[in-house]
């Protein structure tokens, strides 16, 4: 069944907004249609503003991994809409945000579609382990330099200083993570490096391209009140609180290679939905940013290809016209050498007349060298 068009009522507009007038039926085949994701992205909203609205309406969505299973041919079922209470509303107006990037994008290559689409579609539900005791092979390197330095502690109070991968709840969580995301790279046969730095980009590669992209706890600014002690302090004028950067205990995860513009760069931990929950729709946005990066390269490739062919037609252009400079100035050079010889041939006839009487006295006899050039050849070009 093809979803229904949603109505745009342009008479409401507020300056750039624009208004979407949706009834429960009509955003119940949406959603079951298309990804939230996708859906939002027309409506120029987030998917937790779709997902809020769907609550409202008391429409039910697909649930975590109903697309992927969708895609790799599994059996689904689609959850019918039911019947509404008589407190919910049967329709409702969503405006779309003016600082929406989503709003912004333009259509795809339809070309670069079918490449996302392809790859989209050879992905599966993505696990993410309950604990470390089976972590990826980069992750359990990092686990095996932690208990090494643990070991180097023991035996000494003066090893260095070292820290752990594991420390905190939210480290573990960044690492079980990571595992779920490079394992589910590999299997669809993309290499993977990454360092043990919380800060340092993990980098998925392929033949052609390869996409930088970061998974952290991010610092938080809180406020704290001071201390009896601190407010004593002449330094502490300027209220009763003092400001410090914690960790935060979200993770984020931030792509940090170009894509062209078109995809989603980041996503977070929200208190309704880790990124546990999110791990499908961001090894979705990963798999398609991947896609983004190598049609990015492809077009550099071909404007560098281009690039260097004009400069192969410059530089033969200009090896052409010195060749034809050399060839007109050997040109010039006969034309001159020609009329030089005709000015000898000139002077020499003359003095040839003026020898006729060279028996009497005074005429001027005409040298032999001046005969023997006379009656040399003027020099001949050939190109």
């Amino acid at each position: 069944m093809t979803a229904p068009e949603l109505e745009i009522d342009s008479g409401n507009s507020v300056g750039n907004n624009s208004w979407w007038r949706v009834t429960r039926v009509e955003l119940h085949e949406k959603v079951w249609s298309e990804p939230m994701v996708k859906i939002a992205k027309e409506f120029g909203i987030s998917d937790r503003g779709l997902a809020k609205t769907c609550q409202r309406l008391e429409v039910p969505v697909p649930p975590r991994g109903y697309w992927a299973k969708l895609r790799a041919g599994k059996e689904v079922s689609k959850l019918p809409l039911p019947e509404a209470q008589p407190m919910t509303t049967k329709e409702t107006a969503i405006r779309q945000n003016p600082r929406s990037r989503a709003a912004a994008e333009p259509p795809r290559n339809p070309e670069l579609q079918a490449r996302i689409d392809a790859a989209l579609g050879s992905c599966v539900p993505v696990r993410v382990p309950k604990s470390l005791s089976n972590p990826h092979s980069i992750i359990r390197g990092w686990m095996d330099e932690d208990r090494r330095a643990r070991e180097r502690l023991c035996e000494s109070l003066y090893a260095p200083r070292h820290r752990s991968v594991t420390q905190t709840p939210t480290n573990r969580r960044r690492l079980r993570i990571l595992t779920a995301l490079l394992r589910e790279f590999e299997r669809m046969g993309y290499r993977v490096i990454a360092e043990r730095e919380e800060r340092q980009p993990v980098t998925v590669r392929s033949a052609t391209a390869e996409l930088k992209f970061m998974l952290f706890e991010p610092m938080r600014r809180v406020r704290l009140p001071l201390e009896e002690k601190e407010k004593k302090d002449s330094s502490n004028q300027v209220g009763e609180w003092r400001y410090e950067n914690r960790k935060s205990g979200e993770l984020v995860l931030r792509i940090e290679s170009y894509c062209g513009g078109g995809a989603r760069l980041e996503w977070r931990d929200r208190s309704e939905s880790p990124l546990e929950v999110q791990i499908d729709e961001v090894m979705e946005g990963l798999v398609t940013a991947m896609i983004l990066v190598e049609d990015v390269e492809r077009q550099h490739r071909e404007e560098e290809a281009r690039r260097w062919k004009l400069e192969r037609e410059r530089l033969e252009r200009e090896r052409l016209c010195q060749i034809e400079a050399a060839r007109w100035q050997r040109t010039l050079d006969l034309a001159t050498t020609s009329r030089q010889a005709a000015e000898v041939r000139g002077f020499l006839d003359r003095m040839e007349k003026n020898s006729i009487g060279a028996a009497r006295p005074g005429s001027i006899v005409l040298p032999v060298a001046c005969v023997a050039a006379r009656s040399a050849p003027v020099a001949s070009w050939s190109g």
